[in-house]
């Protein structure tokens, strides 16, 4: 199932963790299998 409204359990759970400065850095291959909307994600 693919929408926009369905929790992504793991990456919620990643964002808590940083916010929480439990992660200091997140590395990705490529900013688009982060987040579907990179101007968006780059704001936050």
């Amino acid at each position: 199932m693919l929408s926009r409204n369905v929790a992504r359990h793991g990456f919620q759970k990643l964002i808590f963790d940083c916010y929480e400065s439990r992660i200091d850095i997140v590395l990705v291959k490529t900013i688009s299998r982060f987040a579907r909307n990179t101007v968006v994600c780059s704001k936050q």
